[in-house]
């Protein structure tokens, strides 16, 4: 075991304490509200903007990204106020073992979709050689650098119109997408000079 195993293995025991802590259900409540809490901030991201310009006068962009923060913050706490509401209910029940050793499992997972994803960013950057043998060398390495691809793949194998949907967002030229931001100004600028009048 080297230095890269024992980053590895530290990342797992945390995920499936964390997981432990959690419990399934909370886990899988505070994991889809996460993701959807960056859906929807990303969706009303526009309309966020235009009423904080409508009171404050700042920067187009700033205010996107206050806009955005807000949102992503208010359903994110959401999510995990009904995720502990559920774990409660879930610990009065006689399945409250299993959410706990569900949140393990689920933790396990996590922990390894993080080790793989920071491995994947490694294979990326001009490492000394020295430090991309000793990942080559670690066998937690060789076990879970596949895992993210694995998973992401199998969503959109499920999901394929979140598939499309990635694509158009990463395929759309910069060009397509400030000619995008201009006509929203446009029309958040408009409704404001209405309303104003």
């Amino acid at each position: 075991m080297n230095w890269v195993d024992a980053i590895i293995l530290f990342i797992l025991i945390f995920s499936i304490v964390k997981g432990w802590r959690r419990g399934f259900f909370r886990s899988l409540i505070g994991l889809v509200g996460f993701f959807l809490s960056v859906f929807l901030a990303t969706s009303y991201l526009y309309w966020a903007k235009g009423l904080i310009l409508r009171f404050f006068s700042l920067p187009s962009g700033v205010a996107a990204l206050i806009g955005f923060l807000i949102i992503f913050l208010v359903l994110l706490a959401l999510f995990h106020i009904i995720g502990s509401m559920v774990q409660r209910i879930v610990h009065l029940t006689p399945i409250g073992i299993l959410d706990t050793l569900g949140g393990m499992g689920l933790g396990l997972l996590a922990g390894g979709i993080i080790a793989s994803l920071l491995l994947l960013f490694l294979s990326i950057l001009p490492l000394p050689e020295e430090v991309s043998c000793q990942i080559e060398e670690s066998p937690l390495a060789r076990s879970t650098r596949n895992i993210a691809p694995y998973v992401f793949g199998k969503l959109k194998e499920e999901f394929p119109e979140i598939k499309d949907e990635v694509n158009r967002k990463l395929l759309q030229s910069p060009l397509d997408k400030a000619r995008e931001q201009v006509e929203i100004d446009s029309l958040i600028q408009k409704e404001m000079n209405r309303q104003s009048r």
